[in-house]
């Protein structure tokens, strides 16, 4: 007989949620205080009130379900914060590799100086979210730890990404307010107000600073030193990493509850030691051959030398394809020489020097382009996702996103309108990589979901041509929609694009308790890569490719899914596994086939 509990009072039962969340008056009331802090009135108060709420907070008064939140806005506004970063650093350096660009753009849009920006502004005060998930004492430590970092920790301090979120959610909410009466264009550049507002000063090449890890890794590659990470999994409250630079301990970390912050503790305290005369004179022992991190895997150099490779395109044929493309994008440049930029492969010209960030980029290329493109492309599908599918998770529009924009697609769309005969190049392979790319799609008309390898190339030439547009026309977004709407077609919606088929073996095999294995062969530089993947000890898929070990995974995976889709109630009635578990590991012995 089961007892039942004594209900509490309606009265009593709203009292007690309302007061488990941080606030029950609507964001209505701030709303004045926000809009002058931004320095922008919204039309749609609504999308204010979304910008400010946490996934944890749900109105009593309304539902018991949760209620919309931040999530969505933050999706679209990333994508806008990344377009107005990466236009502001392209303009201000010219001279700059993309390389340098993107650590620019990174070091402006990163987690921790967005959170900043929250506390900065006081907008952390107008979030709303649950009591219990111990938000007000996240933020408290976190406004603490930035008066011990006035500027930036580079990863040496917690997080609380949520506030980074808010503020991602506040530009989202402002473009998608703009955009229900403005352009594209018009919407865009209220935004870039905005964010320049907040943001301000940008990080600059001058004020710049590596991260722990990154330094620590180059120092040791400049001076041939062995670096070993070593964590201490045994200790589950405290993580401890500890960083060993020719066998010899100069680093360690220790961390609440992240271990990446305990890492770059530990690679910020080795850097300081390296760097005392004492401590490096006395690991300084150069090894013969550079060794990094345990278990990393090199890719082998297939642009090796082996013969003269000659550009397969004379000027005249050049330009008259060129002529050709305009016709395809359906626009006309004012500039001929972006287009000419945008189809030149960076092996056409000799490269720089890409340590020093403020050393000049030499190189006539569509990698500037594509950099500006990549961002560009991005935001205007992100946009076009959310408008097409309301309901959607941020999550499922990610995935949705990245579709429509990853290098296999890109890479198909250069194919269709023949953009790779018009691209001039000087590497050999080139030619070979992108017939054998043509071949493999006739067996997947869609998407391969990482089964091919596609000349990355051909990615990069579309984005450069996006980014071209963009340029050329005064930064029009609405330009550069109508040419990319057009070349994308079909799209890649809701309904077409399917899981990575690891990703969708896991899930498998962890809703039905079955134990998986992952055994690679990676060989030597220039042999096959091979994967096995066993599900309950049973050999059920094997992949292998020429030369990319994800590739081989990805192959692997798929005929495993295929395998466990055939005999899914054998497997299912024959496991003796009472908990879902997953194993990679390196199997040197295997022949590869």
């Amino acid at each position: 007989m089961r007892v039942m509990e004594e209900e509490q009072p309606e009265e009593e039962k709203n009292s007690v949620e309302e007061e488990e969340n941080s606030e029950s008056t609507p964001i209505f009331m701030h709303k004045e205080e926000i809009e002058e802090i931004l320095g922008y009135k919204f039309v749609n108060k609504t999308l204010l009130e979304e910008a400010f709420t946490h996934p944890s907070f749900f109105d009593p008064r309304v539902s018991i379900q949760p209620c919309i939140n931040y999530e969505r806005l933050e999706f679209v506004g990333a994508a806008v914060l990344d377009l107005v970063i990466a236009k502001e650093m392209f303009i201000l350096y010219p001279r700059f590799s993309p390389g340098k660009l993107s650590r620019l753009r990174a070091a402006n849009v990163d987690m921790e100086r967005l959170a900043r920006v929250a506390i900065k502004f006081g907008l952390h005060r107008y979030i709303r979210y649950k009591k219990t998930f111990r938000i007000d004492e996240q933020i408290r430590e976190f406004s603490e730890a930035t008066v011990e970092y006035p500027v930036n920790s580079n990863g040496l301090i917690y997080v609380p990404r949520f506030l980074a979120h808010v503020v991602e959610a506040i530009f989202g909410a402002v473009f998608i307010d703009c955009n229900s009466s403005m352009d594209i264009t018009s919407s865009f550049l209220t935004v870039r107000k905005i964010i320049k507002g907040l943001l301000e000063p940008l990080v600059s090449p001058e004020t710049i600073e590596e991260h722990p890890m990154t330094e620590l890794q180059e120092f040791c590659q400049k001076n041939k030193l062995k670096l070993k990470i070593v964590k201490d999994l045994k200790i589950k409250e405290n993580k401890k990493v500890s960083v060993l630079v020719n066998d010899t301990l100069i680093g360690i970390g220790t961390h609440g509850g992240k271990q990446e912050i305990a890492q770059n503790r530990a690679a910020r305290s080795a850097i300081d030691n390296l760097r005392s005369n004492n401590t490096f004179s006395f690991v300084f022992k150069p090894f013969e051959k550079i060794v990094g991190f345990l278990n990393q895997e090199e890719e082998p150099d297939l642009e090796e030398e082996e013969e003269d490779h000659e550009n397969h395109l004379s000027d005249i044929d050049w330009q008259l394809k060129v002529y050709e493309v305009q016709k395809i994008l359906g626009y006309e440049f004012n500039d001929k020489s972006l287009l000419a930029e945008a189809f030149t492969h960076p092996s056409f010209y000799d490269g720089d020097d890409e340590r020093d960030i403020n050393s000049v980029y030499k190189k006539i290329s569509y990698e500037r382009l594509e950099f500006i493109g990549d961002s560009t492309l991005n935001m205007l599908i992100v946009k076009e996702m959310y408008y097409l599918y309301p309901d959607l998770t941020p999550g499922r529009l990610t995935r949705i996103t990245a579709a429509n924009v990853d290098n296999e697609k890109l890479a198909r769309v250069a194919i269709k309108y023949g953009f790779h005969h018009c691209l001039r190049y000087d590497t050999p392979h080139l030619a070979r990589q992108i017939e054998v790319f043509c071949e493999e799609l006739l067996d997947y008309p869609m998407h391969s979901n990482g089964l091919i390898d596609e000349p990355k190339c051909l990615a990069d030439l579309v984005e450069a041509t996006v980014g071209a547009v963009f340029i050329d026309s005064n930064f029009s977004l609405d330009t550069v929609w109508k040419v990319v709407s057009e070349i994308l077609k079909p799209m890649m919606g809701h309904e077409i694009v399917e899981k990575h088929p690891m990703a969708e073996l896991l899930e498998f095999c962890q809703k039905n308790r079955l134990k998986i294995e992952l055994v690679k062969d990676l060989g030597n530089n220039n042999s096959t890569k091979r994967v096995d993947i066993y599900v309950e000890d049973n050999l059920t898929g094997t992949g292998i490719h020429e030369v990319k070990k994800e590739i081989a995974k990805n192959r692997a995976a798929k005929a495993a899914l295929d395998y466990v889709n055939m005999n899914k109630s054998t497997l299912i009635a024959e496991t003796n596994s009472t908990t879902f578990s997953f194993v990679e590991r390196t199997n040197p012995a295997i022949e590869s086939s």
